[in-house]
């Protein structure tokens, strides 16, 4: 397959790929708690992160599921 004419959809036509989305393995487990000394680190961290202002430092601020 040429890769300008990749699309997910001749792969999983052509291979016999069955997908399914919207699975929540992880739905039975209650949100934790993180330690003290992260919530500090990241109260410390974040605005700095958000100062810089780049690419990398708004990906780990997305990691961590923070509002910028």
């Amino acid at each position: 397959m040429v890769y300008n004419q990749f699309t997910i959809t001749k792969v999983k036509r052509t291979f016999g790929i069955l997908t399914q989305e919207n699975i929540q393995f992880f739905a039975d487990i209650p949100p934790a708690e993180p330690a003290k000394y992260i919530q500090e680190f990241l109260k410390e961290s974040i605005p700095l992160a958000v100062a810089i202002r780049n690419a990398q430092t708004f990906s780990w601020v997305d990691c961590c599921q923070l509002d910028r």
